[in-house]
């Protein structure tokens, strides 16, 4: 590794280096594909949204709600997180740093993982509660009772998040951090583990019952298995990046910053891209939605 120079912004430590042909070439590599997911992510989410605010019959439906909130979260990270990505990739290709654009980076990247993780533990829960306590489930989960609550944890992460410019030191941040999504993805495999003992269950069940017992118990089990897709997408994309945010307290971190974080990064901002495409995939409705729309649109 060549010989660096370090730059403190605020909290923040940025690691400045002499070009390599290695280090050009993974930053192009990576600002293009992360271009490509830009594009991808933008739109699909802006039509998951738009379909979903605009039908009604989307809209009143909980795990829907859960749906859009994901979809606005992936949807800002396409907005302001990826290109603001892609300016500090160029940037440092021109050899040039700025401490704001890094700055701008990072808070905005820390808000829209925990805010995906906030909402994968809200939908999980859902899940649990729509398939454990049926008979209780309207009395407990609103499309309101969604809205702010998930308000609430997001708007208390975004506190935490900016307690840094306050003085919380970086290994406080991290620990709490690191311990906030270990404690929340325990959480979604434990519930999604009991889903699938019980749905395995309604499988056996099911020929036995009413035939609209039979249809619920089958639209309940749809609903659970794109959840588990999102989950499973979501869990795939953020790993890489999870582990190796361990594994750099052992080793140079230059190299994490340099050569290994863009890797994960891609994977992080891929689950972006990626999710809106599990939603029109498993939802007939949001695909009829999403259709009406864009036949419209052609029609004008």
């Amino acid at each position: 590794m060549t010989n660096d120079t370090l730059i403190q912004c605020l909290f923040l430590t940025y690691h400045k280096i002499e070009k390599t042909k290695s280090l050009i070439t993974l930053s192009v590599i990576v600002s293009v594909w992360n271009g490509i997911l830009f594009g991808v992510a933008l739109v699909a989410n802006g039509l998951v949204c738009t379909a979903i605010l605009k039908h009604r019959e989307l809209r009143v439906r909980a795990s829907n709600t859960l749906l859009l909130l994901l979809s606005m979260s992936d949807f800002c990270v396409a907005f302001a997180v990826q290109p603001l990505y892609t300016l500090r990739r160029y940037l440092e290709l021109q050899e040039r740093y700025h401490c704001w654009v890094m700055l701008c980076y990072r808070v905005l990247w820390h808000l829209s993982i925990g805010t995906s993780f906030l909402i994968l533990f809200f939908i999980a829960c859902e899940r649990y509660i729509a398939l454990f306590y049926t008979f209780k489930y309207k009395e407990i989960i609103t499309v309101p009772r969604l809205v702010i609550f998930t308000g609430v944890f997001v708007a208390s992460w975004a506190i935490f998040v900016i307690s840094r410019f306050f003085g919380l030191s970086t290994a406080q941040y991290y620990t709490a951090a690191i311990s906030f999504i270990i404690t929340f993805v325990t959480f979604i495999i434990f519930v999604y583990i009991r889903i699938f003992r019980l749905a395995r269950r309604h499988h056996f069940q099911i020929s036995r019952m009413l035939m609209a017992q039979s249809s619920m118990i089958a639209r309940e089990s749809k609903i659970t298995k794109t959840t588990a897709y999102i989950v499973g997408a979501v869990l795939t994309c953020y790993s890489p990046l999870l582990i190796s945010l361990v594994a750099v307290k052992f080793f140079d971190d230059k190299i994490f910053h340099y050569y290994v974080f863009p890797v994960t990064d891609c994977f992080v901002f891929s689950n972006s891209a990626l999710n809106p495409l599990i939603y029109c995939w498993r939802n007939s409705d949001l695909r009829r939605c999403i259709r009406m729309m864009l036949q419209f649109c052609s029609l004008r």
